[in-house]
């Protein structure tokens, strides 16, 4: 499989995504991560996610079509979990230009981009240290 999941240090999780990824290798991906935002907003656990474009050789331009489409429902529930993303981009031009339109179009505060997987892992240990538990409205 051309994406590799790391569940081994949950709650943070590290993708990394090598050479050509099939159709069928996005959706396995991309089901699994809804299914682990869903469980987190459920469970009001915030998770976070380290994913490593490292030797990817990129997405195809229906491959892309499908993450903004997932992207739609899956922003309310990274959002709602309170969630933590770290992108590494070894690319500096594509650093500069998914950071320009993580600006653009206002994504979460808790998504940045990395020039390296330790960068973006302390991060994300960081900040979701620092991202409080959401509170049950009856809790008290």
């Amino acid at each position: 499989m051309a994406i590799h999941i790391d569940t081994e240090k949950s709650p943070i999780f590290f993708i990394q995504f090598q050479g050509s990824s099939t159709d069928e290798d996005l959706e396995k991906y991309l089901s699994w991560y809804q299914s682990v935002l869903e469980q987190a907003t459920r469970e009001k656990t915030p998770l976070g996610f380290i994913i490593d474009s490292g030797s990817s050789m990129g997405l195809t331009w229906k491959q892309r079509q499908r993450i903004i489409e997932i992207d739609k429902q899956g922003r309310t529930l990274f959002l709602a979990s309170r969630s933590v993303m770290g992108v590494v981009l070894r690319n500096p031009i594509q650093r500069g230009v998914l950071t320009a339109l993580a600006w653009y179009i206002s994504f979460p505060p808790n998504f940045k981009v990395f020039e390296s997987a330790a960068e973006a892992a302390s991060w994300v240990q960081r900040t979701l240290a620092a991202t409080t538990p959401i509170s049950s409205p009856h809790a008290g």
